[in-house]
């Protein structure tokens, strides 16, 4: 759980991006946090997950900063990436893509979407396989337990 914007990005201190994102979600009214990393069981795997949600001071503002993330998110992976944008039917607003770079295996799938004053992110990364339908299917989890609320 993160109280602070500064404590949430603290990971990514160093990067182009940090001062930018600092200034963003202090402006969006940055109210707490909680990340998810998920491993692998076989660490040989190069696969991963991570999840999101950040609740900020209204909607207007999630829906400004989940703009900001997923432009942010595919702009960040360079110009030789394959990217591929997709939506989830059945979440409002949900928006993802899916990116490889060509002479490295793996995928990655990354979705965004708000629920209330709430920014969710829901990414997977597999050295093989399908990585867009895990990705959609966990976005539909949580959609429907959360039934599009957020505190």
């Amino acid at each position: 759980m993160y109280r602070t914007a500064t404590g949430f990005l603290s990971g990514e201190r160093g990067s182009k991006t940090y001062a930018a994102d600092l200034r963003r979600l202090r402006h969006d009214g940055f109210a707490g946090a909680a990340r998810e990393h998920m491993d692998p069981i076989d660490t040989s795997e190069q696969a991963g997950g991570l999840s999101y949600v950040v609740e900020l001071r209204s909607h207007a503002a999630a829906l400004d900063d989940a703009r900001a993330e997923l432009a942010g998110a595919r702009s960040s992976q360079g110009t030789t990436a394959v990217i591929h944008r997709f939506t989830v039917s059945g979440v409002p607003g949900a928006r993802g893509f899916t990116v490889a770079i060509p002479g490295r295996p793996g995928m990655a799938a990354n979705a965004f979407w708000t629920e209330g004053r709430c920014v969710l992110l829901l990414g997977d990364v597999r050295g093989t396989g399908d990585v867009r339908s895990p990705v959609v299917a966990g976005v539909h989890a949580v959609y429907a337990r959360t039934h599009g609320r957020c505190p």
